[in-house]
């Protein structure tokens, strides 16, 4: 073990690496709400201007070195929405966030995608109730996982970082958002 309360075992199989003292937290405490509220460790979208990406919220607590934002996909999933991580909180729209996963819960186009700086880069995954989705930087890199697995990375990044959301539809939800970081 390296000292941060969880087992190397533990540790691998929710993707982190183990030789890092990374401590999961127990859930974001989330600010600078547009357009949401907080129920709990639920944050929802409860008020639009109309169907459009301005509703969010960014995490109280920095990322200063290694660390990310863990998310897993409730059943019922019922709108498109956007998490990750960012320098900072100008917006509550999508593409204000730096590193994202653009969950679309589309019948045609629905999959998990790799958003960065307002530009799509792939499609990673279809979407499957469970999965659990973490981005994270890890020596000046920012690395994306789907259920432990790197789906994606290369993009460097220093500096402080924030967990970020962006929603879509009224009733779009975050449920049980985690980070973890150095302590």
């Amino acid at each position: 073990a390296d000292g941060d309360g969880h087992s190397n075992l533990e540790e691998f199989l929710r993707g982190y690496d183990p030789n890092l003292a990374y401590a999961l937290k127990d859930g974001v405490t989330w600010v600078e709400q547009e357009n949401t509220a907080v129920t709990d460790t639920t944050l929802s979208k409860v008020s639009s201007e109309g169907q459009v990406y301005d509703a969010g919220a960014v995490g109280l607590q920095p990322i200063v070195g290694d660390g990310g934002v863990e998310y897993e996909i409730p059943w019922d999933d019922v709108g498109p929405r956007y998490i990750g991580l960012s320098a900072s909180n100008d917006s509550a729209a999508e593409d204000d966030i730096d590193f994202a996963f653009f969950i679309d819960v589309d019948e045609f186009t629905g999959g998990i995608y790799i958003h960065e700086n307002g530009s799509y880069i792939d499609k990673v995954s279809d979407i499957v109730e469970g999965n659990t989705l973490q981005i994270y930087r890890q020596d000046s890199t920012i690395y994306y996982r789907v259920n432990g697995n790197i789906v994606g990375s290369t993009v460097a990044s220093t500096g402080e970082l924030l967990v970020d959301t962006s929603m879509y539809y009224v009733g779009v939800q975050f449920t049980g958002v985690k980070w973890f970081g150095d302590d």
